[in-house]
């Protein structure tokens, strides 16, 4: 059985739904994508202790993606009465943000996807600027220095990016 730790605000209804789960890439952890009614909330789950912890009690968001340490994940936080809303890179151990500001990304939602490179100093994003207006592709490092678009096209939406092995 899982112990499932509470912290923040619960759902108005009391729901909680899980959705997609992803192993870290240690093994030890697993991040699991969950809905407290209508809110995306993230949490890691160990698995030797068999525990179950919220990894940011102030922002309900999007998991995205694995540092190759297992230390940390991309998290795209929603704009739900928080003042930083967009990428964060989250500690997954003691909740810890920091947030990455996107050159061009006009709102939270518009963050389509995001991946660590595999040595961990760079990110992969795709953003939009809304319905009709496409995407672009491009990578930042983690202190959000150097942006470097990669591709843009009016006419497709990019989403579940993914760096090949050697970078």
């Amino acid at each position: 059985a899982l112990a499932l730790h509470q912290q923040g605000r619960p759902a108005a209804d009391g729901r909680r739904s899980l959705g997609a789960m992803y192993a870290s890439p240690n093994g030890r952890w697993v991040a699991v994508q969950t809905f407290e009614g209508d809110l995306p909330a993230v949490w890691i789950f160990n698995i030797r202790a068999g525990v179950m912890t919220r990894i940011t009690s102030e922002a309900y968001g999007y998991f995205l993606g694995w540092h190759p340490d297992s230390r940390q994940i991309l998290f795209r936080a929603e704009d739900v009465n928080i003042a930083d809303p967009g990428l964060w890179i989250v500690n997954a151990h003691n909740g810890k943000h920091t947030y990455v500001g996107l050159p061009d990304l006009v709102a939270p939602e518009g963050l389509l996807d995001a991946a660590f490179s595999p040595d961990g100093s760079r990110i992969v994003y795709a953003i939009t600027k809304g319905l009709g207006f496409g995407s672009q592709i491009a990578s930042i490092n983690l202190d959000g220095s150097d942006p470097v678009v990669l591709c843009a096209d009016e006419a497709l939406i990019a989403s579940d990016l993914q760096w090949s092995p050697d970078g």
